[in-house]
């Protein structure tokens, strides 16, 4: 008897400490994920195409030029465009060369100056420059006039029967001046230093030639990538990386240390691969399971206890912040509305409730599903 009483006692201990809540050490966990930079102006999508001019220097290859800028997702037409560019590039110009020196003192132990060198070099500063303006529609998007926008886009798809299956030309010769940026960009050129003034200039002198091409090639380059940059962030789709907070479970001991450090590291890998440029459909099938796992975390651990407190709101946390990478806003906002309803960390809920909300505003501005364009099929 005394034995059953010893084996019940003990199997009591087992269970109660097996059913005590395990400490939860919850760390912050950085991920990565590029995705579109939405553009300054929607223009509905049938009437996306423009024209591209180039006027200035001779010194580069205009065609090289005009080939190498484009809009993401648009079509380039010669004429009646919807959005006019214009490049306008300067000669590349040779800065003025300064003679520069500099003096360095040795002294003793005793404060006292026992020598002096004097360095001598000289440098310039070569100097590219120009513009880019751009002629089109104005339609930006604004949080407080998002309803407004919203009827604008429904009435422009409303079409005349008198028109139908007429094709008519656009009127492009009242556009306005949509957007304006300069194409200025300096480059140093300096010499080696000697202790001789004329042995430094001599050395400027003999790779100034060189030097003032290999800036002005770089000049060309730069001209081309601004001039992208800027009319795709008007217009078109630019690329953008910016970093993303989630959760991990730093409690080695915890039952749920692995799989949710799997999952969260997971995350980090998946997320890496995202392209601007690539659909998301694939991404978001391979988060299903990841997903699933979070949303069991927080259902499985339900109790007041302040350690599954914890893990549950990491849990949550993780969700609405993947909901929202994925361009899913309506998920995190369920997400955030959860998380405000536990009572637990109602600031972050209020957080990803508003962010998912902005989201979804930009994307029904913008006309879109996602902030990743499968700009490859748009293109064919």
């Amino acid at each position: 008897m005394k034995n059953i009483f010893t084996l019940l006692f003990f199997l009591t201990i087992v269970t109660v400490y097996s059913q005590k809540p395990q400490k939860v050490d919850i760390d912050n966990y950085h991920v990565r994920i590029n995705c579109i930079e939405f553009p300054k102006h929607y223009v509905p999508p049938d009437e996306r195409t423009y024209s591209i001019r180039y006027k200035g220097t001779n010194q580069y290859d205009e065609q090289v030029i005009l080939e190498a800028i484009h809009i993401n997702g648009w079509e380039r037409v010669d004429a009646e465009a919807d959005v006019d560019i214009l490049v306008e590039v300067n000669e590349f110009r040779a800065g003025r060369s300064d003679a520069r020196n500099r003096t360095v003192e040795k002294k003793n132990k005793e404060g006292k100056v026992t020598s002096r060198t004097t360095y001598y070099w000289v440098e310039t500063d070569n100097q590219g420059s120009g513009d880019i303006t751009l002629y089109g529609p104005k339609n930006e998007w604004k949080e407080k006039n998002k309803k407004k926008k919203k009827k604008e886009k429904v009435e422009k798809k409303e079409e005349n029967p008198f028109l139908t299956g007429i094709k008519v030309k656009k009127n492009t010769s009242d556009k306005k001046k949509s957007g304006f940026s300069y194409l200025n960009n300096s480059y140093e050129h300096k010499s080696r230093e000697y202790r001789s003034a004329k042995a430094a200039r001599d050395n400027f002198n003999v790779n100034a030639p060189n030097i003032y091409d290999q800036h002005a090639e770089e000049f060309g380059d730069y001209v081309i990538a601004k001039s992208n940059q800027y009319i795709n962030a008007m217009y078109g789709a630019n690329s953008t990386s910016h970093r993303v907070k989630m959760k991990i479970l730093d409690s080695d001991k915890h039952r749920e240390y692995k799989d949710f450090k799997n999952a969260t590291e997971a995350s980090k890998t998946l997320l890496a691969s995202t392209r601007y440029d690539e659909s998301i459909d694939e991404l978001r099938e391979n988060f299903i399971p990841i997903l699933e796992y979070y949303e069991s975390v927080a259902e499985r651990y339900k109790t007041k206890d302040k350690h599954h407190k914890n893990l549950r709101a990491a849990a949550r946390y993780n969700l609405a912040a993947l909901y929202l990478c994925l361009d899913l806003p309506d998920k995190a906002i369920e997400v955030g509305e959860t998380i405000i309803a536990s009572g637990h960390d109602k600031g972050d809920g209020k957080d990803f409730i508003k962010d998912a909300n902005k989201l979804k505003s930009q994307l029904a501005f913008h006309n879109l599903d996602s902030r990743h364009l499968d700009l490859a099929t748009e293109n064919e």
